[in-house]
């Protein structure tokens, strides 16, 4: 049975290349417009990369994700790889592209891209920081492009907020780091109780056998020998009398 993090990277893989596809497809809609078009076509390229980069990690990274939030995400991915959205028409117009984008994108940047980034900072610092470029820099790209063409405050309201929702999940620590926390402080809560247990069952069976011992020597005799008692301490203590010249 395949797992939840392999199916994942297979899945995100396939969602960048949709993506990509998606970008080429409206610079292509625009070729007439030089300027726009390049723009576009240079979002889909950085897609492209973010896939090389992805596809280049080891199979250790996908296996030490945790296995519930691999489940998450790739039900993330498969939602996006669902939706209509990244579908352009040729009579669209630059707007609507712009609302399709913001569509496309807002669900995915900060549930599926963040997470990931989140785990390739807790065990992969070089490949992260990598990544972590191309994402940043394709974000930009799309807000260098919307912000000065769209002509819309609303527009430009949801490319400021989409900014603020990746970095906010940025900074929240992966699943995997704090279910391991929580195995180890419940574990080690379940294991000062036994150890206590032990110490003072280990303490008690200690005096037991010294008391027993003592008992066996007090009442052990030789053949033949009987047991006399002692004899009460006097209560007044012997008294010397001085001897006086006659």
């Amino acid at each position: 049975m395949i797992s939840p993090q392999t199916k994942l990277k297979a899945s995100l893989l396939r969602l960048q290349k949709k993506q990509a596809r998606f970008y080429f497809d409206i610079s292509e809609r625009f070729k007439e417009n030089s300027l726009v078009s390049e723009k576009w076509r240079a979002i889909g390229t950085g897609l492209e990369r973010q896939a090389e980069v992805l596809k280049a990690l080891p199979l250790s990274f996908w296996k030490a994700l945790d296995r519930r939030e691999a489940r998450s995400l790739l039900k993330a991915v498969e939602a996006a790889l669902d939706s209509g959205r990244a579908g352009i028409l040729e009579q669209d117009p630059l707007r609507q592209c712009f609302i399709k984008c913001l569509d496309f994108e807002e669900p995915v940047i900060p549930e599926i891209y963040a997470p990931i980034l989140r785990n390739l900072k807790a065990h992969w610092t070089d490949q992260a920081l990598d990544w972590y470029v191309l994402v940043r820099s394709h974000l930009t790209r799309l807000i260098q492009l919307i912000e000065p063409f769209c002509g819309e405050p609303a527009l430009a309201r949801r490319c400021a907020l989409l900014v603020e929702r990746f970095e906010q999940a940025l900074q929240q620590p992966p699943v995997q780091a704090e279910a391991k926390q929580g195995r180890a402080k419940a574990l080690l809560k379940t294991r000062k109780p036994a150890r206590r247990a032990s110490a003072s069952a280990a303490a008690g069976a200690r005096r037991t056998a010294r008391a027993s011992k003592t008992v066996a020597r007090r009442e052990a005799l030789r053949p033949g020998q009987h047991r006399i008692p002692k004899s009460p301490k006097p209560l007044i203590g012997k008294v010397r009398l001085r001897r006086h010249p006659v």
